[in-house]
């Protein structure tokens, strides 16, 4: 596996061996490292993502955001944890905000962010078949991230209440408009576990952005917190089994390209 980087500068000195301090740092780099693992065994064994390459992740630290580390990249967020950079072929991670990730949903939240890059590493290698720049391309990675999560050993998220709450979390600015609502993020996660009959082509993703799906009251009920009785027991029941016509575990080539939107 490549490896990972840490843009970042320290300038503290080491502590004694024999009272070395905490280093959060290294604690997030090992974290990503394990989610980061078993998500490359999804990708390799996946047939439309195994013969890409895989892209290097590099966490962005102090004072920078993802965005301004990829100055080719259009319509980036600067709210974004995660950004491909075709420039580069970097997968590049904040840091501050994957700790705060960790602190909330554990590994299932680094695991989330690093899905929707590789999501978007995909689309980037794509030459037809991304859906409109804007919400709906953000919740096509969004959609391609829960088909590697779902596929992706030892990935669970530690509370079964945590399983979509990375995506309605994903932005808390104004600029989460442009990236899909509470609601759309979460459908387009359950769409690539196989929860709905959506799958992620453009134009099913074109579709979510403007809230037209076969299910809406899903949809609406998917953007509620977390701690909503009757949406825990319709999440549950919908991620038990795989709704038809596509098979589960769902595969990235076939969501992409499917016959039906």
């Amino acid at each position: 596996m490549a490896s990972l980087l840490l843009a970042a500068s320290t300038g503290a000195a080491l502590a004694p061996a024999a009272a070395a301090a905490p280093n959060p740092a290294a604690d997030l780099e090992t974290a990503v490292q394990a989610a980061s693992r078993s998500l490359q065994q999804a990708w390799k064994g996946d047939p439309a993502t195994a013969p890409l390459s895989w892209p290097r992740l590099r966490l962005v630290s102090a004072g920078g955001t993802v965005a301004a580390g990829c100055p080719g990249a259009r319509g980036a967020s600067a709210d974004t944890s995660a950004l491909y950079c075709p420039d580069s072929g970097e997968l590049l991670l904040d840091a501050k905000s994957l700790r705060g990730e960790r602190e909330r949903y554990g590994t299932w939240g680094i695991a989330y962010w690093i899905a929707t890059g590789l999501g978007q590493a995909f689309l980037a290698r794509q030459s037809s078949g991304t859906a409109s720049p804007g919400a709906a391309a953000n919740l096509q990675a969004v959609c391609l991230a829960g088909v590697l999560l779902d596929s992706s050993p030892g990935l669970k998220p530690s509370l079964p209440a945590h399983k979509l709450s990375p995506a309605r979390t994903a932005y808390a600015s104004p600029d989460a408009a442009l990236q899909g609502t509470r609601s759309q993020r979460a459908y387009a996660l359950l769409s690539g576990f196989g929860a709905t009959a959506s799958p992620c082509t453009a134009a099913a993703m074109n579709g979510l952005a403007a809230d037209r799906v076969s299910d809406p009251k899903l949809l609406s009920e998917v953007g509620v917190d977390p701690g909503n009785r009757a949406l825990t027991s319709v999440s549950d029941a919908l991620t038990a089994t795989c709704r038809k016509p596509l098979r589960c575990p769902r595969r990235v080539g076939e969501v992409f390209a499917a016959s039906r939107p």
